[in-house]
């Protein structure tokens, strides 16, 4: 293969265009429509290198379509014989610091949906409610010497688990949808260490994040010294962050790099007065539609300031008041629509059971306007993260921002 050898055109000569291959040339013509620098990209190629940086990383992006997990099985997979390269020279590149992936995810998405925009009309795009999706997932973990690694508090095992808080940002449009930003978190948690007998120390020594593991396994984590300018780095810097401050700037990089949404949907652990305040400053004209919590947060209503359960319970008292109680058959569910005021803010509440005696769960948008049915049906669009994080996992196609 020459330098200036495309692998994507070269990659569709080995495969015949028949009903057998139509998937591989759906996923070369995709390809084919991006268009990346090594600029982009972060980093330059070395002279004594065979292969160009954009072909590189052209290998690495078509590792999941052809059953390549990384680079060691590459020279097992039929890749190998098209394209003849070391698997160290995938891994040095996997490694370098300066490498900007989420400037690399952004172009990438940018280009698919303006392929997408092109395609369907200008009209009809922007006629389709578009929608940002943020949410958080577990990421296990098995090994105690990964960078960073630590235990976290898993919502769904309820108990810690060895690993990351994945942190990801999904953009749809209803049909389609696209991973454009990630960050990894962690959690302090607390010392494993075992204490010694008759250690009456009153005053013990800060021992800094110890996130669950002893000293010994923290000790035994990898490490590694990085320029403090590094994308690597500044990643890393995030690691601790929180969750909810990093999700705010999330929403700010996808609206700097041109994405227009018309909600921001979360659900109950992200909606709350930070967001709410946040969302309504921003001059794109966007919504922010989730779910709340039926805990102590106040709403300042018609009824009085009341949390969510108190304004259900006075609202069952007065079910048969009309303008209150309705009943939605085709989903067999009832439901009441209020507005409100948080922390000064106008928005809108939603609550609604299935059946007679199920249990009540609150919506919160800051779209006033918006009617319960488009506010249900907008908000179940969120359930296509957790389908995402389902087949990201199965597949293993995530993009690793720590690499070791």
């Amino acid at each position: 293969m020459r330098k200036g050898t495309n692998i994507i055109s070269e990659l569709s000569g080995f495969f015949k265009e028949n009903d057998e291959n139509r998937a591989i040339y759906s996923i070369i013509n995709v390809l084919n429509h991006i268009r990346i620098s090594e600029k982009q990209i972060g980093v330059h190629k070395n002279p004594n290198c065979k292969m160009t940086i954009k072909q590189v990383f052209s290998l690495l992006v078509i590792f999941p379509f052809f059953m390549v997990k990384n680079p060691n099985n590459y020279a097992k997979s039929a890749l190998s014989s098209m394209f003849d390269c070391h698997r160290n020279m995938l891994y040095r590149f996997m490694q370098l610091d300066n490498i900007d992936w989420r400037r690399i995810i952004y172009t990438i998405n940018s280009q698919i949906w303006k392929t997408i925009r092109n395609k369907v009309g200008a009209e009809e795009y922007t006629g389709r409610i578009r929608t940002l999706i943020i949410d958080d997932t577990d990421l296990e973990k098995t090994g105690t010497h990964i960078e960073a690694i630590g235990k976290v508090f898993s919502h769904v095992k309820m108990k810690q688990v060895l690993g990351f808080k994945g942190l990801f940002a999904c953009f749809s449009d209803g049909k389609t949808q696209s991973m454009i930003d990630m960050s990894l978190h962690g959690e302090e948690g607390k010392d494993k260490t075992p204490k010694r007998k008759g250690n009456r120390d009153p005053k013990p020594k800060p021992l800094g994040l110890v996130q669950g593991l002893t000293k010994e396994q923290r000790e035994a984590r990898f490490t590694k010294d990085r320029d403090a300018k590094s994308k690597t780095q500044e990643r890393k810097e995030e690691y601790m962050m929180s969750k909810m401050a990093n999700a705010i700037e999330m929403v700010k990089r996808a609206i700097s790099n041109g994405f227009r949404f018309d909600y921001l949907l979360c659900d109950s652990w992200f909606t709350c007065t930070e967001l709410v305040r946040f969302i309504k400053t921003r001059h794109i004209h966007c919504h922010l539609l989730g779910m709340i919590k039926m805990g102590k947060t106040k709403y300042e209503t018609k009824l009085g300031l009341k949390t969510a359960n108190q304004i259900v319970e006075h609202v069952m008292k007065k079910k048969n008041q009309k303008g209150f109680f309705k009943y939605w058959r085709d989903m067999h569910m009832s439901y009441f629509t209020i507005d409100a005021k948080l922390d000064g803010m106008q928005v809108r509440l939603y609550f609604c059971r299935s059946g007679k005696n199920g249990k009540w769960n609150g919506l919160l948008t800051t779209n006033i306007e918006m009617d319960f049915k488009t506010a249900y049906q907008t908000y179940a669009r969120r359930w296509t993260i957790e389908v995402s994080f389902h087949e990201m996992k199965s597949l293993y196609v995530f993009i690793h921002y720590y690499h070791s």
